[in-house]
C-alpha cells in the first residue's frame, strides 16, 4: 500500500486560475466588556495597522477602510464567554458597512444570536465571507447583550453579562507552540492576480 500524500508544492498551482490568500490579519489580545444591556459596540481586533500592499487598514476601534476596490475574502472569529452564573447571556453580532466615511451604517447579512448560560462555556462565532467592495467603504462589527433572545414566541430573559474574552494556554503548551486565543481576529483574503485599484 502506498501513501497518497504528497506534500503542498505552490509551483503545482495553475497561476491562470485566481484562489484567494491571506493579505493581512487583525487580532485583539485583550478582554472586551462591551456595554450594558440592549446597547451595541464595535468588536475591537487590536491596535490597527495595514497590510503591505495598501489594500485595507484597520483603526484602533475595529473599523476597517477598503482602501482598493476589489474581491476580498474575510474570516471571522469571536470568543465569547461570561463572568458569572446564573441566567441567560443573549450575545447578538451584526456586521455593518457604510460608504460615506462612517457617518451612516447598514447591516450587511442576518444578525448571529449566542446564548450562554453558564461561566463555563466558551462559545465561538464564525462567520467567512466573500465580497466585492468599493474604495473607500468601511466595515466593521458590533455585538450586543439583549435582554431578551430566542424564540419570538418563547423568549429567554437577557442578563447584562457577557465577554469577548482573550485566553492563554499554559507555559508547557506555550512552550510547545501553542499560542493565546483573542478575543477577536479578522484575517483578510485578497484574490491572487486580481489587479486591485
Amino acid at each position: 500500500m502506498t501513501n497518497s500524500f504528497r506534500p503542498y508544492d505552490p509551483s503545482s498551482l495553475n497561476s491562470s486560475k485566481p484562489y484567494y490568500v491571506e493579505a493581512t490579519r487583525f487580532v485583539d489580545l485583550t478582554t472586551q466588556t462591551g456595554v450594558g444591556l440592549d446597547a451595541s459596540t464595535t468588536v475591537l481586533l487590536g491596535p490597527g495597522g495595514v497590510d503591505p500592499e495598501g489594500l485595507v487598514s484597520m483603526d484602533a476601534l475595529g473599523v476597517v477602510t477598503i482602501n482598493k476596490t476589489g474581491p476580498y475574502m474575510v474570516k471571522q472569529n469571536f470568543q465569547i464567554a461570561r463572568d458569572t452564573t446564573p441566567g441567560n447571556s443573549e450575545i447578538f453580532f451584526q456586521a455593518q458597512l457604510s460608504v460615506d466615511n462612517g457617518v451612516t451604517w447598514t447591516t450587511l447579512g442576518n444578525s448571529v444570536n449566542r446564548r450562554i448560560d453558564n461561566d463555563k462555556v466558551i462559545n465561538i462565532f464564525f462567520d467567512i465571507s466573500a465580497i466585492f467592495i468599493p474604495a473607500g467603504a468601511k466595515l466593521r462589527n458590533v455585538w450586543a447583550k439583549s435582554s431578551v433572545g430566542g424564540d419570538p414566541n418563547n423568549p429567554s430573559t437577557g442578563v447584562n453579562n457577557g465577554l469577548l474574552i482573550h485566553t492563554r494556554p499554559s507555559a508547557n503548551l506555550l512552550a510547545l507552540g501553542f499560542e493565546d486565543a483573542p478575543s477577536a481576529i479578522a484575517v483578510v483574503y485578497k484574490l491572487q492576480g486580481y489587479n486591485y485599484g
